[in-house]
């Protein structure tokens, strides 16, 4: 992208986040045109007001959660830089009056997501100076003990969670003229270089939440000295939910607050694909443990079951995957599991070719010229069946051929052959991107493998 005058008087006139930290191709284009959001408007509510509707981010952050946090920092970033090189360029106040909405809007949907743990820009300043303090403390220590600072990874992600949280309420109390900056333009400096702030938190904070995880994983893989692999294990928490719900209602009332437990600590560990996704994974987790604390206190088995189905809503996306590291007694019975799964994989990535030939066949065919009812048949007869397949288990491409196929199904049916044909061909295309997973996981089968029987 060529960059406008505006961003040449931007880079002079304002702190520059690509001069600070590295920052996503993204950050470029947000800086160069009219953000997804942008800088703050009358009718914004309070800080406290916007802190009242937070709720609270769980202390052990996965990598990809903070990578949410960060992407949010750089995207307002773009906006705000985006809407004080209009300002200083002399723009007509309604001609950025849309992208002041905007950047409010967004980054009240931003505050919505984190911990109320300050309100009022006094309290913001003094909770963030004293949090700032901690960390430098914090980073001083692990720096000179290297063994201990490992070990206190997820505090410091915990600790820059929590700052980054304070810095862009920190932007918004500024951009809301809480700050005591009179002038428009100190105010969405400062505010620049408070999203700076954020952003920076969020990276030292993803870094931290990614030494953590490999630290578990070691921990995992290598364990005792037994032979240990690590794969992965799918579960439905929607359906796991449903067999406590029944437990309760007979009166395994021990057995339902086990699983009830169970269930909680999985949806704790288990990475989320973003911040609010997380959250509600906290907020079932905790629903989860209070009815794990009722059932073992008694409370009658019909009002424990609607305590857990309750949860199930809660959860977007039930199908969770899992690490599981599996011990073996020798390294011939590792290998011989690995041979099994090599086995697997491959008979699975036959399934998946044929499938995929299939709708490749009628992608083609049903997007031609002339598709005959003959045609139509056959391509509804092996779109069912291909559907059926992809309908059973936790696999994503699965998933979303399911989906593609019944819009070519319905589409058939409507007699729009081109629609079907385009959603067989997606389906196609997500068999083939399947393919090239399974490849990968019999590269690695054979690397391990190979590894225990050299």
């Amino acid at each position: 992208m060529r960059p406008t005058r505006a961003l040449l008087a931007l880079l002079l006139a304002v702190p520059a986040l690509a001069q600070v930290v590295p920052v996503p191709p993204a950050a470029v284009a947000a800086l160069s045109a009219a953000a997804p959001g942008a800088a703050a408007s009358r009718g914004a509510p309070s800080l406290a007001a916007t802190g009242s509707l937070a709720p609270t981010l769980a202390p052990a952050l996965t990598e990809r959660a903070v990578f949410e946090l960060q992407k949010d920092a750089d995207r307002i970033y773009g906006a705000l830089a985006a809407v004080h090189a209009q300002a200083r360029a002399g723009a007509a106040a309604e001609a950025v009056a849309p992208a002041k909405r905007a950047l409010a809007a967004d980054l009240r949907g931003v505050l919505a997501q984190l911990p109320a743990d300050a309100s009022g820009w006094d309290e913001v300043s003094s909770r963030l100076k004293a949090l700032r303090r901690e960390r430098a403390e914090l980073e001083r220590a692990s720096a000179a003990d290297p063994a201990a600072g490992a070990a206190r990874a997820r505090e410091r992600a915990d600790l820059n969670a929590r700052i980054y949280a304070l810095q862009m309420r920190a932007a918004w109390a500024q951009l809301m003229g809480e700050a005591p900056l009179k002038s428009p333009a100190l105010r969405r400096n400062a505010a620049l270089w408070s999203l700076v702030g954020a952003y920076n938190s969020a990276a030292a904070g993803r870094a931290d939440a990614g030494w953590q995880a490999g630290l578990d994983r070691a921990e995992a893989v290598f364990g005792d000295g037994t032979a240990v692999v690590v794969s992965r294990r799918w579960r439905n928490v929607g359906t796991e939910l449903d067999d406590a719900a029944r437990d309760a209602r007979n009166g395994r009332a021990e057995r339902a607050a086990e699983r009830f437990a169970e269930l909680a600590e999985l949806l704790r560990r288990t990475p989320a694909d973003d911040v609010e996704n997380l959250a509600r994974h906290r907020e079932a987790a905790a629903a989860l443990d209070a009815a794990a604390a009722a059932a073992r206190a008694g409370e009658d088995g019909a009002a424990l079951s609607a305590r857990a189905l309750a949860v199930k809503d809660s959860i977007p996306h039930p199908k969770l995957a899992e690490p599981v590291a599996v011990s073996y007694d020798g390294l011939d019975k590792a290998a011989r599991a690995q041979a099994h799964a090599l086995e697997s994989a491959k008979a699975d990535y036959l399934i998946v070719l044929g499938h995929e030939s299939l709708l490749a066949r009628w992608a083609e065919i049903l997007g031609g010229p002339r598709p005959t009812r003959a045609d139509r048949d056959a391509a509804r007869a092996d779109a069912a069946r291909v559907r059926a397949w992809a309908g059973r288990g936790f696999v994503g491409a699965k998933q979303i051929v399911a989906q593609d196929l019944d819009a070519a199904l319905a589409a058939l049916d409507r007699g729009d052959d081109a629609l079907a044909a385009r959603h067989a061909g997606w389906a196609r295309d997500e068999l083939r991107q399947r393919r090239g997973e399974l490849e990968r996981i019999a590269a690695g089968l054979r690397a391990r493998l190979a590894r225990l029987t050299r």
